[in-house]
């Protein structure tokens, strides 16, 4: 993976992180929370999926798109 797309990812989850915390409502706090898990999990599924070869080129593409906002 370029390391400018780590550095992307990275960014975006500690932006997330930091909107949870930040958020003084407990259903914000939570909404920020769940796209936190939903991004981490994004992460961790386009890994395992480039580690086993099932996908085409080295971007993780669905994490990528859930950074530009498009959701599935």
């Amino acid at each position: 993976m370029p390391e400018a797309v780590s550095f992307t990812i990275h960014n975006h989850a500690k932006y997330l992180l930091n909107k949870m915390w930040e958020a003084e409502d407990f259903e914000e706090k939570m909404k920020h929370e769940m796209q936190l898990i939903r991004f981490m999990t994004t992460v961790h599924e386009d890994a395992r999926l480039n580690l086993e070869g099932a996908t085409p080129g080295n971007l993780p593409e669905r994490t990528l798109n859930l950074i530009n906002g498009i959701h599935y």
